[in-house]
């Protein structure tokens, strides 16, 4: 099921099939709960196998089918999946093994076998290794006896994300490694590559366009409300993986890393990362645009009262932009807000669907071109379908209250003078809400 659908519980067969935004996986069922409950209690018991039965029923997300596991005359097999990354291992009465190949090496350079080994002293469980083959492989091993479910929760996931995140990096950066073991990542049709590259560069150039063009008494912190509400909207929008991914990553790093520099300093070392982007070639850019199933996520789990302060701590900035009619920044200030939670946080799930629905309307002709049938903002003419977008919020109170039972959003805030004044009130309506 798509996360359109997902969120809105729509059964439309015309609605596109597209992922976005990071996988979180902090949205457990009851029944994945009470399954690592029963791992921890049939591991203090010394039923390791149980145990890991139960550990991994955990892990697999049944809409996703991210996770295998089976039995046979050596011990429990299992497979999870980790964006371009399969985890393959087995567990026994004595030990645990896991590994996954990261590259192929077709000749051993000391420059990436160096690098590697500065990248082992950082990680806790997992390392780096080469196996018979010139595999690039990450490893973690242990006896049960010391591989509790919550040990091995965090071994699995330091070895899958740092063996998605550097693989891409790797192959981009020496031409001696070549791509292994990637056979069940999905390729997406090329018209949706197109559509994201052309939104992707289009939306960088307008950006730093439109930054150009503000007078240079404009605060510096309104560059920085534009640059970094662009590196959200990308990340949450397109999903790219390898280089335009941790570049998007470098940013949101480089922002708010405590360091002397100023926040103009800043802004023009962000305009040098997306001018990066813009220069890559276009064929490279679509190798990184595919689609994945994931096990772990990034992102931290938080409740609707981190967001609320969130929101909160930027409505006064919101409102004087609104006041002093620079509507253009008020919305950036809205939108960096919005990719901010999503990039960081798991935040509730009603609360990511109306976050998802922000930029349904904010992004409406992007989501057209993607096949989309709303009608909810038509951008040339800065008219809003004030009917759908109700309908839109009632659906996703309908298909959450009855885990939230309060959710109750005042409608009648929303101000849709132009999208600066709607984005403003659309977060203050977030912030309202009793989740």
């Amino acid at each position: 099921m798509g996360f359109f659908n997902k969120l809105f519980g729509s059964k439309s067969a015309n609605q596109p099939n597209i992922k976005f935004g990071r996988y979180s996986d902090a949205y457990r069922s009851e029944a994945q709960q009470l399954a690592f409950d029963k791992a921890l209690e049939e591991f203090s018991k010394g039923q390791y196998i149980r145990a890991y039965t139960y550990f991994f029923e955990f892990l697999r997300d049944d809409e996703v089918d991210n996770v295998e596991f089976w039995e046979d005359e050596k011990g429990l097999r299992f497979e999870l999946l980790q964006g371009s990354k399969k985890v393959i291992g087995i567990a026994d009465e004595q030990r645990v093994e896991v590994e996954t190949k990261v590259a192929v090496a077709e000749k051993l350079e000391v420059n990436f076998m160096k690098r590697l080994m500065e990248k082992n002293y950082s990680l806790k469980y997992g390392r780096f290794a080469l196996d018979g083959d010139n595999n690039v492989i990450m490893k973690f091993n242990t006896f049960v006896l010391d591989g509790s479910p919550y040990k091995l929760y965090d071994a699995l996931k330091e070895v899958a994300t740092n063996a998605d995140k550097l693989d891409d990096l790797l192959l981009d950066e020496f031409d001696s490694l070549r791509q292994v073991g990637s056979g069940h990542i999905i390729e997406i049709a090329e018209s949706e590559k197109n559509i994201k590259y052309a939104f992707l560069i289009h939306s960088i150039e307008e950006t730093l366009h439109y930054i150009q063009q503000m007078p240079a008494t404009s605060p510096s912190i309104n560059k920085a409300y534009c640059l970094m509400s662009l590196c959200y909207k990308l990340d949450y929008l397109i999903r790219p993986e390898g280089f335009v991914m941790e570049v998007l990553e470098r940013i949101n790093r480089q922002y708010f890393a405590h360091d002397e520099q100023t926040i103009a300093a800043k802004c023009r070392l962000l305009i040098q990362e997306f001018e990066g982007i813009i220069n890559r070639p276009k064929s490279e850019i679509l190798k990184e645009i595919y689609e994945t199933t994931s096990t772990f996520g990034v992102t931290m789990p938080v409740h609707h009262d981190r967001v609320r302060a969130f929101i909160d701590g930027e409505m006064p900035n919101m409102e004087w932009y609104i006041k002093h009619k620079k509507y253009d920044v008020a919305l950036s200030s809205a939108s960096y807000v919005v990719g901010y939670c999503l990039f960081n946080y798991a935040i509730p799930l009603p609360i990511r669907a109306f976050f998802h629905l922000y930029y349904q309307i904010t992004e409406s002709n992007f989501f057209l071109e993607l096949g989309y049938n709303f009608d909810l903002y038509q951008e040339e003419l800065g008219v809003f379908n004030k009917k759908a977008i109700i309908s839109a919020i009632n659906k996703i109170v309908k298909k959450h209250r009855k885990a939230f039972p309060n959710l109750n959003p005042k409608i009648e805030i929303l101000d849709y003078t132009n999208l600066g004044t709607f984005a403003q009130t659309y977060l203050e309506m977030i912030s309202r809400l009793d989740i």
